[in-house]
Formats: structure tokens, C-alpha cells, sequence
């Protein structure tokens, strides 16, 4: 039995897919997550797929490399090397995994090495997880910093989203006040 929703990877009494609200951003959102990610209750990743049309997962690190479409302007969001586009890109592309497996990934999944990449300053925020470098961001955090900062209607409510789910569990570890 499954002890989480399928949606937003949250127990049942804390399930917050039906606040989340949907909307039709510009920017088709690319998550490519490392494995080990999908089942963590912390993952923030399916948040984009909660809050966001145009954004789709592709697990990497099983078996083979998933075919990822890089075609078009896309970027990738990086957490050093880059700069924000002058002009909303068709594709983002974000990778979801610890500091370590996303580094990597950066280097390893064909493809994505060459792309322009996009930077981030990081908002003090409250975390579900620590973060180990200044401009740590929680994956759902960085590509709705992303989008905010395109001028695309999907950053603010992804950042909505993204809020909930740190309170969500925050009071699943037993905190009652926000941080």
C-alpha cells in the first residue's frame, strides 16, 4: 500500500494537490530528475507538474539515458556560469536531484552540457531540506525563481505551491509555526 499521494508525494491529511492551482505558463518547463528522487516525500520536482501545463519529468540514472527534445531555445538552470535571458526561452530545463547528483547530471545527460545556462541569486526562504551552498534552491524553488524572473505567469504560483509544501512538512516533522 501506498502511503503517499501519487500527486504531491505528501501523506493523505497533508495531500495539498487540490490547492494547488494550474495555470498556462509560457515556458515549457523540463525537469530532469535523478532517480533517487522520485520517491522522497521532500521531493519539490512534481510541484511543477501540480501548478504548471507545460512541464513534464524524465527520471535519469536507471537504466538508459532518457531522449530529452534540447531543440529550439532551450536553456538549462545552472546554480553558477549563467545569466537570465534578455527574452523568454521556449524550453527551461532544471535539474532535480542533491547538489551532487545535479552537478553531475549537468555534465553527464547528453545534451545538456551545451546550453546556456541560467543563474540564480538564492531568496532566504524556508527549506524543507538544508542546503549546503549559499545559492542552494529546492528544485520546485529555482524554476519558479526562473519563470518569475521571464516575466511567466507559472513562477508565482509554483512559488505558492513550493510555500505549501515546506509548511505541509514542516508540520509532518512536528513544527507548528512557519519558519
Amino acid at each position: 500500500m501506498d502511503l503517499r499521494c501519487r500527486g504531491c508525494g505528501l501523506i493523505p491529511r497533508l495531500c495539498l494537490c487540490a490547492e494547488v492551482r494550474r495555470v498556462d505558463n509560457a515556458v515549457e518547463v523540463l525537469i530532469v530528475r535523478h532517480y533517487r528522487e522520485r520517491r522522497l516525500g521532500s521531493n519539490s520536482a512534481r510541484l511543477a507538474l501540480l501548478a504548471l501545463s507545460r512541464a513534464s519529468i524524465q527520471d535519469w540514472g536507471l537504466v538508459e539515458p532518457p531522449e530529452l527534445d534540447l531543440s529550439g531555445d532551450t536553456w538549462v538552470l545552472a546554480p553558477d556560469g549563467g545569466s537570465i535571458p534578455e527574452r523568454m526561452p521556449e524550453r527551461i530545463v532544471a535539474m532535480d536531484g542533491s547538489w551532487r547528483q545535479a552537478r553531475k547530471m549537468l555534465r553527464r545527460v547528453p545534451g545538456i552540457a551545451g546550453l546556456p545556462r541560467i543563474s540564480l541569486a538564492a531568496v532566504p526562504r524556508a527549506r524543507m531540506r538544508a542546503q549546503h551552498l549559499d545559492n542552494g534552491m529546492a528544485t520546485a524553488e529555482a524554476i519558479a525563481a526562473a519563470l518569475e524572473a521571464l516575466g511567466d505567469v507559472g513562477g508565482p504560483e509554483l512559488a505558492a505551491a513550493y510555500a505549501l509544501q515546506v509548511e505541509r512538512m514542516r508540520i509532518s516533522r512536528g513544527f507548528s509555526a512557519p519558519a
